[in-house]
């Protein structure tokens, strides 16, 4: 990679565009500040940097090259760009491309989203010129800003397909072929269930589990096989590769395949015979592998469970005593359970680590307004599910690498924390008294096992949302033959090889496994170059994050949605104090806000360097300032804020302010008072 950094040496190029670049001499480092668009006080794409690992897992990285454009060969970037307009000047929503000075003017649609085109770029100038081709709407309005932030992580293509690409599928209530079955392995007659979301439809795994004579277990993760049903380099597959995985919204998803397949002919529902990919295991009581195969087979699930369900056939397995059936599922699902358990504490005594954020469960009426905000609730059942997709995918990482010697296997790679950042981290922990020791994922763990000892709740969270700053995104790549020891390990799990295989209805790289899988245990070649498997981890790397990053900003508009009409109130804690700030993390949903405490009319602020403290005293001119409620912001400290609705802040929907204390209390009261 070649790092091109300020204005001057971006030389009017846009994201997407093929360009020249000229190797800067190594003494030059960087560009004039007076060309950095950080200096400015807008902030340009050069100035961000991309938090997704670039590294190649290969080999040792060398000094990063800067270089500058020198010509523009192919020019690929959108026609239209989308975004807000401030003043006369366009602000792109996507972060990869520069503000624009707006031909013309520009006030009429102030406050507005709209669609320009560039004009021309003069030489020398920071931006380009444009145009507003079209309005969208309000700045200020849902269904604008649900455009918008569809937009923003380039989720532009549709939940729906052209025909085209539909020709050929089979139609609701196909039939599996006889001589597709004679081909598999019938495990119709086992009892297998799948445990999923209530209102889930795609549903792409499902398990099975028997007990043995010698006291050992047969335990099956069953996948829909979806390759079966869109052949290698169709015009569908291509479709799919470039979507590259599901993105799915509070009350929506724009699928990866047809509904066809993901919701009907794929989707392992209850009582209906379905193709399947199976990873069958012998495991002892506590997990160990005897013996392990990878079969293509028929399945035909005999319980379709949601987690609540599945959850409580662990904890009250009598009340399904009546029901044989679903008493046999319970059996199954309490074995399953304990094995998992086992599984779970075996890999976080070997150093894996957890560091998921908080998901955010929305309740509405049949008017489609939302009633309730919650943070969503985990089970035992979801770990059960969680520890055997994990067994499955790491089952089939080691599978595929060790029978691609010459490389091209998909593979998850999670690369080790940024250096720096987890030497910030350390520094954190010191200061707070925190023994942490950073040299692997073990240690760490460790370290935070031990801190979780003297810490729990929201403290906790802060602790681990402190310790998932270093961290690195996890990243597709295909594997080389030229790769060192330990190239593909996954930082986070502390293991040598991982992939996904579970989900291939919604991620494609899952896809891309079952066929490589499916040429390995059928003994042909394989069909695909680890050229084409490199390409398509770069896009299903940068898709992935584009989905998630759609998904996380949906949910905060829809609780931006719910603050609108009431006040909300939450318990925060303090991750970062400055002198006149402090950032405040409400782990429960998933939110960090800096709180800028200088208006003088609200507050009165001191800060005390040696304990590292703000002390903020809220203004009161009906009392005395002896009187006045003060709270103390110091690092991990508990405080109660208040999460505000925002109206024009392009999808960053949600703010905070500091509540005077009481003010919780006061505000509940009054809620049940309102109630009763």
């Amino acid at each position: 990679d070649i790092l091109v950094q300020g204005y001057t040496n971006v030389n009017r190029a846009l994201h997407g565009d093929i360009v020249a670049v000229e190797i800067l001499p190594p003494e030059e480092k960087k560009t004039d500040t007076s060309d950095d668009p950080a200096t400015d006080e807008e902030t340009d794409e050069e100035s961000i940097e991309d938090t997704e690992s670039c590294e190649d897992p290969e080999e040792e990285q060398e000094p990063r090259r800067k270089g500058k454009v020198v010509h523009i060969m192919e020019t690929c970037h959108p026609e239209e760009f989308f975004g807000g307009i401030k003043g006369n000047r366009f602000q792109p929503l996507q972060d990869r491309f520069p503000w624009m000075d707006v031909k013309g003017k520009a006030s009429e649609s102030d406050g507005k989203f709209v669609y320009v085109r560039i004009l021309y770029w003069p030489m020398y100038a920071r931006y380009p010129i444009c145009e507003i081709a079209r309005i969208e709407g309000d700045i200020d309005k849902f269904d604008t800003q649900y455009s918008a932030l569809k937009v923003k992580n380039n989720v532009t293509h549709a939940d729906t397909f052209d025909d085209s690409l539909l020709v050929g599928l089979p139609l609701s209530g196909w039939q599996i072929p006889e001589d597709e079955i004679e081909r598999r392995v019938d495990l119709r007659n086992e009892l297998i269930f799948s445990i999923d979301p209530p209102t889930a439809k795609d549903l792409d795994d499902a398990l099975s589990c028997v007990r043995l004579p010698n006291g050992n277990f047969r335990v099956g993760v069953h996948i829909a096989d979806v390759s079966y049903f869109v052949a290698q380099d169709s015009p569908l597959d291509l479709e799919a590769r470039e979507r590259g995985n599901t993105v799915y919204f509070v009350t929506e998803n724009i699928p990866m395949l047809p509904r066809i397949l993901c919701d009907e002919l794929c989707s392992l529902k209850g009582n209906v015979d379905r193709l399947a990919f199976s990873v069958i295991w012998e495991l002892t009581p506590t997990g160990e592998k005897v013996s392990e195969e990878f079969v293509r087979s028929i399945i035909c699930t005999k319980g379709q469970l949601d987690y609540a369900t599945a959850h409580d056939m662990i904890k009250n397995p009598d009340a399904y005593a009546d029901d044989p059936e679903m008493l046999q599922c319970a059996t199954a699902i309490i074995d399953l359970n304990n094995i998992a358990t086992e599984l779970r504490k075996f890999r976080y005594e070997n150093g894996s680590i957890s560091l998921d954020n908080a998901e955010i469960h929305f309740d509405f009426d049949e008017e489609g307004n939302i009633t309730g905000v919650s943070p969503y609730e985990r089970y035992d059942s979801h770990f059960l599910v969680e520890e055997f997709m994990l067994l499955a995918n790491i089952s089939v990482a080691e599978k595929i690498f060790k029978s691609m010697p010459d490389g091209g296997a998909m593979l998850r790679w999670h690369p080790k924390p940024d250096p720096s950042k987890l030497s910030d981290f350390q520094k954190q922990c010191d200061s707070l008294g925190l023994k942490v020791d950073c040299t692997n994922s073990q240690t760490l763990h460790e370290s935070i096992q031990q801190i979780h000892k003297e810490f729990n709740g929201i403290t906790m969270d802060a602790i681990l949302y402190l310790a998932s700053q270093p961290m690195q995104s996890a990243l597709y790549t295909a594997s080389s033959p030229d790769a060192v020891e330990n190239a593909y390990h996954h930082y986070a799990l502390n293991f040598p090889l991982y992939t996904h295989f579970t989900s291939p209805i919604r991620r494609y790289p899952d896809l891309i496994v079952h066929r490589q899988l499916g040429h390995i245990i059928a003994d042909e070649p394989q069909t695909m170059k680890c050229d084409d498997v490199r390409a398509i981890s770069t896009n299903c790397n940068q898709r992935k994050r584009e989905a998630d990053n759609a998904s996380r900003d949906c949910s905060r508009l829809y609780l931006n949605q719910y603050l609108r009409t009431r006040r909300f109130i939450e318990s925060g804690i303090v991750v970062e104090v400055t002198k006149s700030t402090a950032t405040i993390l409400v782990p429960d949903y998933d939110i960090r806000c800096q709180i800028s405490l200088v208006d003088t009319e609200k507050y009165s602020i001191k800060y005390m360097k040696a304990s590292k403290t703000l002390e903020v005293a809220f203004k009161d001119s009906d009392t005395d300032r002896k009187d006045w409620p003060i709270v103390a912001l110091k690092l991990l400290q508990t405080v109660d804020v208040e999460l505000l609705y925002t109206s024009q802040n392009f999808c960053q929907t949600i703010s905070l302010q500091l509540a005077k204390p009481g003010e919780r209390e006061t505000l509940k009261n009054k809620n049940d008072v309102q109630k009763t």
